[in-house]
């Protein structure tokens, strides 16, 4: 207990840098690894923490840090079989058997096997996953280039062009067309259609006959984006 405290203290200090806090997480899980070994019965849940430790450097930092943990886990196991098999360490009788030098080179090296298959299985996941990144974000940038390219075709035209969708929001226009009709900036942003129409309309001197070319371009009930599209020149 009192090493999580103190592992939630340095965590949640003010400003504690990142280094600091994943650090501090890998030294809390050694030392309960640690401890572990000293009491007679828990080498087993000893060498899962030290299974944890390098795994977790690798996902908390990179290969660098998980291949360094994986080494001082070894390292720990050999210390602790030595220890056991010359007796410097004393166990229980039930769990005799489990220190003697064979068992213990076998379960290191299940130990070491599994800690070095986690590894390669998380390397795996985190390249994937940045590839995965990667690839979403030149696609974002694809798209919003396009949409430049989009809007520089339309600004470039002499004509005001409006587009909707079907749910009556704008999609796009040109500055042409908010200058054309003096369009409110704040009435642009909302992106509301029929606020926009009404401002229109009041400029107009038929307004009635907007309306009917308005519905005979089909502005709401086409399923082209391109039928739904108006030029006011």
């Amino acid at each position: 207990m009192t090493l999580i405290g103190l592992w939630v203290l340095v965590t949640y200090l003010p400003k504690t840098p990142y280094a600091v806090q994943a650090w501090s997480l890998l030294l809390l899980i050694y030392a309960v690894s640690i401890l572990d070994f000293f009491e007679s019965g828990r080498t087993g849940s000893g060498r899962v923490f030290l299974i944890a430790l390098p795994v977790l450097s690798l996902l908390l930092f990179d290969v660098r840090a998980g291949l360094l943990t994986l080494g001082v886990s070894l390292l720990t196991l050999g210390v602790f079989g030595w220890l056991y098999v010359t007796a410097r360490l004393s166990v229980s009788s039930e769990v005799a058997n489990s220190t003697s030098l064979a068992i213990w080179l076998s379960n290191s090296a299940v130990f070491s096997f599994t800690a070095v298959l986690l590894m390669v299985s998380a390397n795996y996941l985190i390249n994937r996953l940045v590839k995965s990144v990667i690839s979403l974000e030149a696609s974002v940038r694809q798209t919003e280039d396009l949409l430049s390219l989009q809007q520089a075709v339309f600004d470039s035209t002499t004509d005001g062009i409006l587009a909707v969708d079907r749910t009556g929001k704008i999609t796009t226009f040109n500055r042409k067309f908010v200058e054309l009709w003096g369009i409110p900036e704040a009435l642009m942003a909302s992106r509301d259609d029929e606020a926009l129409i009404a401002v229109v309309l009041n400029q107009m001197k038929d307004p009635t006959e907007f309306k009917t070319r308005v519905k005979a371009c089909l502005l709401y009930t086409s399923p082209s984006p391109r039928d739904r599209t108006i030029s006011y020149a």
